[in-house]
């Protein structure tokens, strides 16, 4: 009863960030439909003023003007997609760990309910169903951890690069790209990271229910 009662609640909080991260996207759809209204309302200024080149005089400076502002607005609506980006990564984690925690919560219990029932032929089943899943998760680590390693050892060639004496303690064009390239290796290790670590918590669950059918199956 008390496992029901909680799976009930994950999944009403489960429902609400999925209703939040819906309304994200659609506030993303409707922020990239305005940079891309001022990104045409730059080029137009822009190509305004190349026709004008070499003149000086009201119109001129208005478009000018304009053509600052605008600017500053399509900087603003970027900065409110980065913002909306990063809620949209945040809520995908959160959606994630109670995703896992109702999924866990749910084989609790149809483990319970089969091993309350002890018909034989059932408990074997559900064995097969949680050794299909316990083979499924390990061959989902072991290619994880190869993309793990994959950036790990990418990020370690960048920080040789960035070391290198004609790069060391320069600012310039190559070593900012380096850098970019370094931060996002960095955090792509470390989401194969936390992924690892949540594949290796269910299979952990599997593995000890798995131990409970058997246990009542001898």
């Amino acid at each position: 009863a008390d496992v029901a009662a909680l799976e009930v609640r994950v999944s009403a909080l489960l429902d609400q960030l999925l209703d939040a991260f819906d309304g994200h996207s659609h506030s993303v759809q409707k922020t990239k439909k305005d940079i891309d209204g001022a990104i045409n309302k730059l080029r137009s200024l822009a190509l305004a003023l190349r026709v004008r080149r070499g003149r000086v005089d009201a119109e001129v400076d208005a478009l000018r003007g304009e053509l600052v502002s605008s600017l500053f607005a399509a900087q603003r609506k970027n900065a409110k997609l980065t913002r909306l980006r990063d809620m949209q990564a945040l809520l995908g984690k959160e959606i994630g760990l109670l995703e896992r925690a109702l999924d866990g919560l749910r084989w609790c219990g149809r483990v319970r309910g089969v091993v309350a029932e002890g018909g034989a032929q059932k408990i074997e089943e559900e064995v097969a169903v949680l050794l299909r899943d316990i083979e499924a998760a390990r061959e989902a680590v072991q290619a994880l951890e190869g993309r793990r390693e994959s950036f790990a050892e990418e990020g370690r060639k960048i920080v040789a690069a960035l070391r290198a004496p004609e790069l060391l303690d320069s600012v310039n064009a190559r070593t900012g790209e380096l850098r970019e390239q370094l931060i996002a290796a960095l955090r792509e290790e470390e989401l194969a990271a936390a992924r690892l670590a949540a594949l290796r918590s269910e299979q952990a669950l599997r593995i000890r229910l798995l131990g409970e059918l058997r246990a009542v199956s001898t």
